[in-house]
């Protein structure tokens, strides 16, 4: 990928963010997955979907190749140093190019300081009415990613307002995933088709297969969305694998999720999202030198306290007990600074945290603030087991319920009706 299509693409914003909409709405795909979440009822190694032994899956580098993880991301870092250094650098249509590559380069590297830096400048670009071409759009998007859904919803409306007939699939899809975060998203059967016409019908299906608790359809799904890639992009691949990987690591095969993510981080190194789901699944596998490491890089990287947590987690089942409780106070500081923040994004992530802290109130009190923004399924199992942590057994089961209604039976709630197996049964 040369980096003078780079700069046209980050100039020419209206007619495509860098990173597809598949990627940006990717939404981590986890919501309701708690770290070290594994669920009781994981299927026997013998029982892995045919398609997780095939040769050749997932794909390296020289079997598809695509641009090199190093090139990426100096083309990438040149291209931001170059908007920067412009004496238009201020400019709505300048800092679209430049929230754009920030926000980019923040979806790789996971730099949170990267991301308010997307933030201020694309709440910049669109204060111009009407906006640059492709400033409303990046803004619902990140809006959206920032579960600021009202937010997001609005500047679509006004997208629709100031350029009219600009209403496509990307769009189409944001609103999707937003009403499927919202829970307004009806169950669907997730039908494997044949083959798939583009990467992104893959990925859909997927991502439902996922979500009705059958992971033979969803690693189908990813396996033929790998050979569906467009250009030679290497994060499209690389997330796919990651994405691939992350299914496994909720269907309990943290040992077989290793090779997907290894395969990420091959073809994009730094990826923070494959790092820091390899270093969990080798702690969950007993690999405790090989990933510490891997989350002493991914904090310094990112300052997510997610990882830190994940990383005091390592410490003390290592037996470094003094260590283990800096990095958890850490992850509680980092925790608060971004819940002060960024509340509506932060709540989910940090409900799981303050339950294995022992902060049932606090995990309670996120729980409700993000069910009252979310409604999925994922956010009801997420309220469930708050309630249940906090002892409000009755309220856990209703949770439970409601969990059950949505027709959605993702393998966290098949944990969770473990845990909760002594729920009246109406309604379940």
């Amino acid at each position: 990928m040369h980096r003078e299509f780079l700069l046209r693409r980050a100039l020419g914003w209206g007619r495509g963010i860098l990173i597809s909409a598949m990627i940006l709405l990717a939404a981590c795909a986890q919501s309701g997955l708690r770290r070290g979440a594994v669920p009781d009822n994981v299927l026997p190694e013998a029982a892995l979907p045919p398609v997780l032994l095939l040769p050749g899956y997932p794909a390296r580098m020289s079997e598809l190749p695509t641009t090199t993880g190093a090139v990426y991301r100096n083309n990438l870092e040149s291209l931001q140093s170059e908007l920067a250094r412009r004496s238009d650098a201020d400019s709505p249509e300048i800092l679209l190019a430049r929230a754009g590559a920030a926000y980019e380069h923040y979806r790789a590297y996971g730099n949170l300081a990267e991301l308010k830096n997307a933030v201020t400048m694309a709440e910049a670009a669109v204060r111009p009415v009407p906006a640059p071409r492709g400033a409303l759009q990046l803004w619902a998007e990140i809006a959206s990613y920032l579960h600021r859904f009202d937010a997001a919803e609005a500047v679509l409306e006004r997208l629709a307002t100031e350029q009219p007939g600009s209403i496509g699939a990307p769009q189409r899809a944001l609103r999707a995933q937003m009403r499927a975060a919202r829970g307004m998203a009806a169950h669907e059967a997730a039908d494997l088709p044949v083959e798939f016409s583009s990467r992104d019908d893959a990925v859909a299906v997927a991502d439902r297969c996922v979500d009705t608790g059958d992971l033979a359809c969803a690693s189908s799904a990813y396996h033929q969305a790998q050979f569906l890639s467009v250009d030679t992009h290497p994060v499209p691949l690389a997330w796919l694998h990651t994405q691939q990987g992350i299914s496994l690591l909720r269907f309990g095969h943290p040992d077989v999720a290793i090779r997907f993510f290894e395969a990420a981080l091959e073809r994009l190194p730094g990826y923070y999202v494959a790092a820091e789901h390899l270093a969990e699944c080798l702690t969950l596998t007993g690999q405790f030198e090989r990933a510490e490491p891997l989350y002493v890089d991914v904090i310094a990287q990112t300052g997510n306290p997610e990882y830190m947590a994940g990383y005091a987690a390592l410490l003390q089942a290592m037996g470094r007990d003094r260590e283990a409780g800096y990095w958890q106070s850490e992850a509680r500081r980092h925790y608060a600074d971004l819940l002060a923040l960024w509340p509506e994004t932060y709540a989910q992530h940090a409900v799981g945290f303050y339950i294995e802290s022992g902060d049932s109130d606090t995990a309670l009190k996120l729980a409700r603030k993000n069910i009252a923004t979310r409604q999925d399924v994922g956010s009801w199992i997420l309220l469930a087991e708050a309630l249940a942590a906090a002892g409000e057994r009755e309220s856990a089961c209703d949770a439970l319920r409601a969990a059950v209604r949505t027709g959605w039976s993702p393998p966290e709630l098949s944990a969770l009706q473990v845990q909760l197996a002594d729920c009246p049964r109406a309604g379940l």
